[in-house]
């Protein structure tokens, strides 16, 4: 047998116990056990705490420990908003202006935005705004208008470096689908280079100088790009084509979730890794409209809302990602 550290460029570590916490893809040998050991992420899904009501379509931030969601069908038209510490859902200020829905956002708990969206409930009207309310944490208050009235968008990134893409822009529901982009500094926004697919109800995360939108609805798609604040350039499309799904974590370790995956709703999720989509655990609950979580690393995902088919949810599920040691054998 060749020698591993020639063939590999590494030599494999001896240890007399097993690390206590092991890095991703680490490998090792128990000098005690005489055994081989790998430590591969394994991920997933596990129950939440429910919402205090059930909620979909609306916008939503945060990380799987410290969530916001505002806006939306909760039911009806809703300008509520909720929070998550990790384990329960807390009322907080209800947003500024009109009730809304398909209204999207970014930043924390303490320092969100809320972007756009329709103030009509069902088709044919949508009513759409350019309306942008801001979130420190204990009250909602006007920020500075998006450059069109929009719904159905989706937006990532923090309250001082914010980014919203996409949706309809028309009055009518549905509308006329824009691939616009705009970046904003937390007082007003900036029309950068538009997207290279026109969409609306994908996912969407990352931050506003790398962000990952994928699949979506223009029809429905699987169709996928990523962003570098200034160009869109095109990545390898999802496994299969959804829309209305929700997305988390950093645009190299971006997780789309749920969704419509025609006709029927989906549970299925898949992460981007920076070069390929790999398909993730499946959630308890196939679901669409459903809420996610932009600012969570990629190891930590939130799933939250939604509906089954035209059924309102309360359902929170947890994604989580960890190293894990396993003994390699021979059978």
């Amino acid at each position: 047998m060749g020698n591993y550290k020639t063939e590999h460029g590494f030599e494999i570590k001896h240890r007399s116990s097993d690390p206590p916490s092991p890095i991703a893809g680490e490998i090792w040998y128990n000098t005690t056990t005489q055994t081989l050991k790998v430590a591969p992420n394994i991920a997933a899904w596990s129950s939440g705490g429910n919402l205090p009501a059930a909620r979909a379509s609306g916008m939503y931030t945060g990380t799987q420990t410290a969530n916001l969601l505002a806006g939306g069908y909760a039911p009806g038209l809703s300008n509520t908003s909720v929070t998550y510490d990790g384990s329960s859902w807390t009322a907080a200020p209800n947003l500024s202006e009109n009730p809304r829905r398909s209204n999207a956002g970014g930043g924390t708990t303490t320092a969100a935005f809320s972007v756009g969206g329709s103030i009509g409930s069902l088709p044919p009207t949508a009513n759409t705004v350019d309306t942008v309310e801001e979130f420190d944490g204990s009250s909602w208050t006007a920020g500075g208008d998006y450059p069109l009235g929009v719904y159905d968008l989706e937006a990532c990134g923090t309250l001082t470096a914010g980014l919203g893409s996409g949706g309809y822009k028309t009055p009518s529901d549905p509308g006329e689908y824009i691939n616009t982009n705009a970046d904003y500094n937390g007082t007003s926004w900036t029309a950068n280079n538009n997207m290279n697919t026109a969409r609306a109800n994908y996912g969407f995360t990352g931050s506003q100088t790398a962000a990952l939108a994928a699949g979506g609805n223009n029809p429905i798609m699987a169709t996928s790009e990523t962003y570098d604040g200034t160009n869109w350039t095109a990545i390898t499309n999802l496994p299969a084509t959804r829309k209305m799904h929700a997305a988390s974590g950093p645009s190299s370790q971006g997780l789309i979730f749920g969704g419509l995956l025609a006709p029927a709703n989906t549970n299925t999720a898949f992460l981007w890794d920076g070069s390929s989509w790999a398909a993730q655990p499946n959630m308890a609950t196939a679901r669409e409209f459903l809420h996610g979580s932009h600012q969570a690393p990629g190891t930590a995902g939130l799933a939250t809302g939604g509906y089954v088919g035209t059924t309102l949810q309360v359902i929170t599920e947890e994604y989580t990602a960890s190293a894990t040691t396993r003994s390699v054998d021979t059978s």
